[in-house]
C-alpha cells in the first residue's frame, strides 16, 4: 500500500470516527429552568452545586460560570425543576451561553 492511498484512508477512518461521535452526543445534568418547549439543563455538577442554585434567578445562574445547556423538546410537562437527566442530542450544539441543541431523547436518572 503507497502512502497515498494510506493517507486517504486514515482520513477516512478519522472522519468516519468523527461523525459517529457527534451523533452520540449526550450530556447529564440537573434541570434548573423550563418553559413548554425547553429546558435548561446545568451539566457537571453535584447535587450539593444544584442545591446552591436552584433558588437563584435565571440572571443570577448565568453569574455563576456553570456550563448550562438549553435543551429544545416538544413537551416538558414529564420533567420537573431539579430532575437529573441525561440528554442525547440531535444534531449540533450551538456554541453560545447558554449552548442550546435540540433533544434525541430524555432519559429521567433521578426525578425530584
Amino acid at each position: 500500500m503507497n502512502i497515498k492511498n494510506f493517507s486517504k484512508i486514515f482520513t477516512l477512518l478519522v472522519l468516519t470516527m468523527f461523525l459517529v461521535s457527534c451523533s452520540n452526543m449526550k450530556v447529564k445534568g440537573y434541570i434548573i429552568e423550563l418553559t413548554e418547549q425547553s429546558i435548561l439543563v446545568a451539566t457537571n455538577i453535584t447535587e450539593e452545586q444544584f442545591n446552591e442554585v436552584k433558588d437563584m434567578s435565571s440572571s443570577e445562574i448565568l453569574t455563576q460560570n456553570l456550563r448550562l445547556i438549553s435543551i429544545r423538546l416538544s413537551d416538558t410537562a414529564s420533567f420537573r425543576k431539579g430532575d437529573k437527566v441525561e440528554v442525547s442530542i440531535d444534531g449540533e450544539i450551538a456554541e453560545s451561553y447558554p449552548e442550546q441543541a435540540k433533544a434525541k431523547k430524555i432519559k429521567l436518572i433521578k426525578g425530584k
